[in-house]
């Protein structure tokens, strides 16, 4: 009965959909159940279709996505799962989101391909699941278990029996392949931070399993999710190999990616995925946004890097910060930024689930002492949300958490942070007497770097 009520009501959602075309759609309806999140996004590899699939209270969804035959991610906090989607798919999903993906399920037309997919997802989930024991082995024995899961995987798509078309048999096979190179390339660095054996070498003709690897080919960038990831191990690998130590490395990788990249799909790809979160740290903001307009072409892309740029122009050197207004302190009183008029303010972006954050506060306590009766000071604003408040105000007893601490009010959505365009913590910013930024990236307290810029200022 239950599930005739929801074919019902699928039924009726599509047809109140008044431009819905079964030519031109993807049905795609389900239940999730103990999700947390009610809001789950599935969206296209060029991010030009996203669909947010809201759940009603019992997890149940639908939702119709006018596409062509192309690959979708489905997220699902911090797991995605591919799903390949075409015009007259009718997909019905069922998962637990306290075992997701392992739960995940598929049935209806296109589900054959799609439960294919969760699959192969989760045997190559089987063999990560402990990467500490997976990148410790010596290297021969290492390759021999990488290359058992490779023969598991093909094995996996030579014996299903569900129609895969020959086209989606070729991407398979390239994938398999490249996901068996990645693990190869990025072993080195794994097993030397894994590894109890730090004198271990790996052998010296090593790089010759990447001899055949086409780094610029385009039809395989957009076919298998594994080449995306080896291309972009490989050019930040190569990028810290030769770059400039003295120079900024957020600019720099632009330029690297520029000069070194020839296809031009890929380099889009890559300037968008190394600027859409670094482009807040970078030290010049003009520099930074003029190394990306020179390479990119992609319009999509161009808009939304453009989009941050022009957010982050009122957080540049000498402009008025950014306000908070009535944030509340660990002791309960209401805190504004106008409060700090007269003084040099260092503010410390933090979350108390953030280990880089807690890292640092020991050198914050040192900072604080080296600085007491100087004209600065020195507050901590958590983005941690305010149903953790508890939490926050347990970490500021237990840490000695002794000078100004305040919780932002609405984490991540603060308006604070939103015109920072924080995306990453710790941040940390410097203010002036008169309101006015010095830095929207200053140094972490454990660097040196810090100790030179404020021995700048009249303190």
């Amino acid at each position: 009965m239950k599930k005739l009520f929801f074919c019902f009501i699928v039924f009726v959602f599509i047809s109140c959909n008044q431009a819905f075309d079964p030519a031109e759609h993807v049905i795609i309806s389900g239940k999730i159940k103990n999700a947390k999140k009610k809001e789950f996004t599935l969206t296209t590899l060029d991010r030009k279709i996203s669909v947010k699939l809201k759940l009603d209270k019992k997890g149940y969804f639908a939702d119709t996505i006018k596409t062509i035959k192309q690959t979708f991610v489905l997220f699902e906090k911090f797991n995605k799962v591919y799903l390949e989607l075409k015009p007259g798919d009718n997909l019905i999903l069922s998962a637990d989101a306290k075992r997701f993906p392992l739960s995940l399920k598929f049935s209806g037309v296109g589900s054959d391909i799609n439960n294919y997919l969760t699959n192969r997802h989760n045997l190559f989930l089987e063999e990560s699941k402990s990467n500490v024991d997976k990148y410790s082995k010596h290297e021969k024995e290492f390759i021999k278990y990488i290359k058992q899961y490779k023969e598991k995987a093909e094995n996996l798509l030579i014996s299903c029996n569900c129609g895969l078309s020959e086209e989606f048999i070729r991407k398979e096979k390239k994938n398999i392949y490249y996901k068996y190179y990645l693990d190869l390339y990025i072993y080195p660095n794994r097993h030397l931070a894994y590894s109890e054996n730090k004198t271990c070498k790996i052998s010296e003709n090593y790089s010759e399993h990447f001899k055949n690897i086409d780094w610029n080919n385009e039809q395989d960038y957009k076919d298998s999710e594994y080449y995306r990831y080896l291309v972009s191990y490989y050019i930040g690998n190569s990028f810290n190999n030769q770059r400039d130590t003295t120079k900024d490395w957020y600019i720099s990788i632009i330029k690297f990616i520029n000069k070194e990249v020839s296809n031009q799909y890929i380099k889009d790809q890559l300037l968008f995925e190394y600027s859409k979160y670094n482009i807040t740290f970078a030290n010049d903001l003009e520099d930074f946004y003029k190394e990306f307009k020179k390479g990119v072409k992609d319009k999509k892309i161009k808009k939304d890097i453009t989009n941050s740029y022009k957010k982050l122009k009122v957080t540049v050197k000498g402009k008025p910060s950014p306000k908070f207004e009535d944030y509340e302190s660990s002791d309960g009183k209401k805190v504004s930024l106008k409060d700090y008029r007269g003084k040099y303010l260092f503010i410390d972006v933090w979350a108390c689930w953030c280990t880089p954050c807690t890292i640092e506060i020991p050198f914050m306590k040192k900072l604080i002492e080296k600085y007491k009766g100087k004209n600065i000071e020195f507050i901590s604003i958590s983005i941690d949300k305010q149903k953790d408040k508890s939490v926050w105000e347990k970490m500021i007893r237990e840490e000695n958490l002794n000078w100004t601490q305040l919780l932002a009010d609405n984490d991540w959505n603060s308006d604070f942070i939103q015109k920072y365009l924080i995306k990453a913590i710790p941040r940390y910013i410097i203010v002036d007497p008169e309101g006015k930024i010095i830095t929207a990236n200053a140094p972490r307290p454990s660097k040196k770097a810090l100790g030179d810029l404020l021995s700048t200022l009249d303190l």
